[in-house]
């Protein structure tokens, strides 16, 4: 069985409704906009569904530092040419995958866990009562 006859197996087994329910629902700050399909292997072979983490959409300052880090890094290799002629090859793997390499191990910062207040003051000022 391959990966597509996999999802479409849990597909049918979930049931069309409540994956048209979920992605009808009004979203707010807590609701995900959309729903991943995800495939585990270990400690054994399944699939299932999961809400997009919030980060994904608004990431933390340190991990859009990382993004913006690792674009650049793939964008300096653009024109980098990867096969010398004949078959073979200059590098072991593609030049855009050698400078984000060079990024392993690298920090961009820590995030820190907002207080009860903190958070309590920045949802009512987001839902209008401040």
């Amino acid at each position: 069985m391959n990966a597509h006859e996999r999802v479409v197996r849990l597909l049918k087994r979930i049931g069309k409704e409540k994956i048209k329910r979920a992605l009808e629902r009004p979203v707010t700050a807590d609701t995900p906009k959309f729903i991943q399909i995800v495939h585990r292997t270990k400690p054994r072979d399944i699939w299932y569904f999961r809400a997009v983490p919030y980060t994904a959409w608004s990431p933390t300052i340190p991990q859009a530092m990382a993004r913006v880090a690792f674009g650049k890094a793939a964008k300096k290799a653009k024109g980098v040419r990867f096969k010398i002629g004949d078959g073979k090859y200059a590098y072991d793997m593609p030049p855009a995958a050698i400078a984000v390499k060079a990024l392993k191990g690298k920090k961009f910062g820590r995030t820190y866990k907002k207080k009860k207040w903190e958070e309590l003051l920045e949802r009512w000022i987001e839902y209008g009562y401040i």
